[in-house]
């Protein structure tokens, strides 16, 4: 290994952090620990990573920086679905090396209500970078919503990556484009979301209904995309024409679709 190929000293210290946490458990995270393991300065380790959660952090930010390295700028042309395919793959081929050390991690979490409250925080700051990454706006409300709906996504996928076993990720691959679809389908099937004109919420920004006649209208400073197709479900430009006698129809508590 050439110097310019040497890890960063923060990269050095994630990697140890998982390399502990691997070898005698997220307990034993400290910067004592990872200094020796890391082959660094505990001094410096601990000036720089004050404590357990300040290098479980930087862990966390390796992995971040691994999954977008390399990254270009996102093809507008290419489906958004292909393009969150692409980043969240790069992210679990980044935690690959470090699979125990992540599935103790989260097999912990339910006996640290803190440290998953903090582990929530930290989910969101790497779908946020996820969706930037594919060419998609992380901001305002819709950024939350977009940020919301990709974590469920991708700890849904975690599941079968902890146990995927493998060499080339087949399984988690597979499991990934399933859940990416189900998002297209649940985003054209739900009313206020697929119908009616409302944007897909993982399309970019400037989407907006492109039919005439549709009745919804841009919002304010929006316009369409040409990557961002309106995701409407069939049929409901038109009131469904009554087929029972009026009077005749069926009872139906509220609620009950």
């Amino acid at each position: 290994m050439t110097a310019s190929d040497a890890p960063t000293d923060f990269d050095a210290i994630g990697a140890a952090v998982f390399a502990v946490a691997t070898a005698k458990g997220w307990s034993k995270v400290t910067p004592a620990e990872v200094a020796f393991h890391a082959g660094l300065d505990p001094r410096d380790v601990a000036r720089s990573h004050p404590g357990h959660e300040a290098l479980v952090d930087e862990a966390f930010r390796m992995i971040d920086r691994h999954a977008l390295e390399g990254r270009t700028e996102p093809d507008p042309s290419e489906p958004v679905r292909e393009r969150l395919f692409d980043v969240l793959m790069a992210r679990f081929e980044a935690l690959k090396p470090h699979r125990e050390a992540v599935d103790r991690y989260v097999r912990g979490l339910p006996l640290h209500p803190m440290t998953g409250m903090i582990s929530a925080l930290r989910l969101g700051r790497s779908m946020a970078l996820s969706l930037e990454a594919a060419g998609i706006s992380a901001s305002g409300v819709r950024g939350y919503v977009r940020i919301k709906g990709l974590a469920y996504t991708y700890l849904w996928v975690l599941r079968v990556f902890l146990s995927d076993d493998t060499e080339d990720l087949a399984r988690t691959m597979a499991a990934l484009d399933k859940a990416l679809k189900n998002v297209d389908d649940i985003v054209a099937m739900v009313p206020g979301l697929g119908s009616g004109g409302v944007r897909n919420p993982f399309a970019g920004p400037g989407a907006a209904a492109a039919e005439t006649g549709s009745g919804m209208e841009p919002a304010p400073g929006e316009g369409a995309g040409p990557d961002e197709p309106v995701m409407k479900a069939p049929g409901t430009d038109a009131r469904p024409a009554r087929t029972t006698p009026t009077g005749d129809e069926p009872e139906i508590e509220p609620g009950d679709d």
